[in-house]
């Protein structure tokens, strides 16, 4: 019994070998699921003729039209990375992925009455729309044998669409939409974990910081205002926080 006892930890501590002499090292191609949830603040300032109007009124309005959104929706995708295990468990590499996205989010108001004149009444919308992620990022990591943890910086850009409009009871009636690839700071960490053969799975958690947004509305037909002209300018911040988990086959 002792005998088949220490025959059975010599082949756990083998097998436990075996694990720690995982290689990372090598290219690699995966697809990932996931889920992304965001925030989404817009900034609005008046020009043109809004400087004729109250200070009052221009706070109500800029109050009204300004919107905190929290976007949220899933993501799928691919990507293709290279990793080089040096000093032992350190791992080095370099990964590029994009993915499909569906995350939104967006504010109708009804009509709404301005505090420095109750019998004008605005009604505001606000719209974030995140269609694709393009990411590329280098990897620090460390192995555990068959477990990699790491952590990852690089540039992400996105292709996001924003917009906003109102209308109010007097029939001023503005709109302004902007679509565009915007850039911006990736970090996250994650961790994966070898299968049999060339296969791993992992899991992960990337924020990303994009750069501010600008555009401005511009008058619908139809709008019982139109000279002089006001103007409103948004400028509209968006982060995104990422949930993901993968499947690679390693060569």
């Amino acid at each position: 019994m002792l005998k088949q006892g220490l025959m059975a930890l010599v082949a756990t501590v083998a097998s436990a070998g075996v694990a720690n002499a995982q290689d990372w090292s090598g290219p690699y191609v995966g697809g990932s699921l996931g889920y992304a949830t965001g925030d989404s603040s817009s900034k609005v300032s008046l020009g043109g003729a809004w400087a004729s109007e109250s200070q009052g009124l221009r706070d109500d309005v800029t109050r009204l039209y300004s919107a905190n959104l929290e976007p949220d929706g899933a993501t799928y995708g691919v990507y293709a990375g290279y990793s080089h295990q040096v000093g032992g468990a350190i791992v080095l590499g370099g990964e590029i992925s994009y993915d499909v996205a569906d995350i939104s989010a967006d504010r109708v108001l009804g009509q709404t009455p301005t505090t420095t004149f109750p019998t004008l009444t605005y009604a505001p919308s606000n719209s974030v729309d995140v269609q694709g992620i393009l990411n590329a990022r280098a990897r620090f990591g460390y192995s555990f044998g068959s477990v990699l943890g790491y952590v990852s910086v690089g540039y992400a850009t996105a292709d996001v669409e924003v917009g906003a409009a109102v209308l109010s009871n007097g029939g001023y009636s503005k709109v302004g939409v902007k679509s565009d690839w915007v850039g911006g700071v990736s970090y996250g960490l994650g961790a994966e974990f070898a299968l049999k053969g060339p296969w791993s799975i992992r899991g992960e958690y990337q924020r990303i910081d994009l750069e501010d947004i600008t555009f401005q509305t511009a008058y619908r037909p139809g709008s019982t205002f139109t000279a002089p002209p006001y103007t409103e300018t948004y400028k509209q911040d968006l982060d995104l926080d990422s949930f993901k988990v993968g499947v690679s086959y390693n060569f």
